[in-house]
């Protein structure tokens, strides 16, 4: 009979950010996570195969419960990392589960549930822009005393 090995939960260093408000970030997401040196019955992990990360625009138990595999995750992570960026293009609020797997892909129970808010927003449109004269600092067109003035009073500040 196959042993099968269950990996212990991801300990998520952001972790507590699933439990506070979404974090906002623009389309480059990045994450950390402890590594999985355990399996679930306490003794050393030695054959990890990876982490699969899954998304999801809600979080609902009944979509983490069927995200299992790698054909779901978004991405797949080596064993020898605990960091990841990847794009997500796609604005609003977006839910993130992470999973380790073992070499022969039995994979362990779900980690933290992380909220996630992408902002494609871009500002608006600078205006207003125009050439001065070089070192012109009080802005009358002449440089003259003045703007050494301003120099000195602003000098080392």
């Amino acid at each position: 009979m196959k042993k099968i090995i269950i990996f212990a939960c991801l300990v998520l260093l952001i972790s507590s950010v699933a439990l506070a408000d979404p974090v906002r970030t623009t389309t480059w997401l990045s994450f950390k996570w402890d590594a999985v040196t355990e399996n679930s019955d306490g003794k050393p992990c030695t054959d990890l195969g990876g982490y699969a990360i899954y998304k999801s625009r809600t979080d609902d138990e009944a979509i983490w419960k069927d995200l299992t595999g790698m054909d779901k995750a978004c991405k797949i992570v080596a064993p020898e990392y605990t960091t990841t960026s990847f794009w997500c293009y796609e604005p609003g609020t977006w839910f993130f589960m992470f999973r380790a797997f073992d070499k022969t892909k039995n994979f362990g129970v779900k980690s933290d549930v992380l909220e996630v808010f992408v902002d494609i927003t871009a500002p608006g449109c600078v205006t207003g822009a125009e050439v001065i004269t070089p070192g012109d600092l009080n802005n009358d067109g002449d440089v003259d005393g003045d703007d050494l003035a301003i120099m000195a009073e602003n000098l080392g500040k």
